[in-house]
């Protein structure tokens, strides 16, 4: 009769010790990488949010003999027309600044909600923001 032995152990503190920490030490780098990439992704959205905000109001401007939005009004009088509702960003609306009185003259400004906003990606505070004076989005300091 043969009697068979379990050869096997396990492993050893030692050898977990060392695994745990080449693992961790690989988080350290692979973690703030895609929090980078989150938050550069969430720019991104911001951007494209307020150029589509940018080109409802002109819309909006077009059929309505040339004028935006009314003086210190919000982005509400685009719904039901040109927004199905207003963009939210962490449960904060984007934020419109139009002209002061009402005329022709495109004068407003659309920034993205919270004055801290994009700081984790080196973007200023109220930044980025739109205005039809130049047209493009400004603001931005991504690195």
């Amino acid at each position: 009769m043969y009697i068979f032995k379990k050869s096997s152990k396990g492993f050893t503190l030692l050898e977990l010790m060392i695994c745990i920490g080449i693992l961790v030490t690989l988080m350290s780098f692979v973690i703030p990488a895609m929090q980078r990439g989150r938050a550069n992704a969430r720019l991104s959205a911001c951007m494209q949010t307020i150029k589509n905000l940018a080109t409802c109001i002109e819309t909006y401007a077009v059929e309505n003999h040339y004028q935006g939005p009314p003086p210190g009004d919000t982005l509400g009088i685009l719904i039901p027309d040109y927004l199905r509702s207003i963009p939210k960003e962490q449960n904060e609306e984007y934020v419109y600044i139009g002209p002061e009185s009402a005329s022709k003259e495109k004068n407003y400004t659309i920034h993205c909600p919270g004055a801290n906003f994009h700081l984790d990606v080196g973007v200023p505070a109220y930044h980025p923001f739109y205005t039809p004076l130049t047209g493009e989005t400004q603001g931005l300091g991504v690195k």
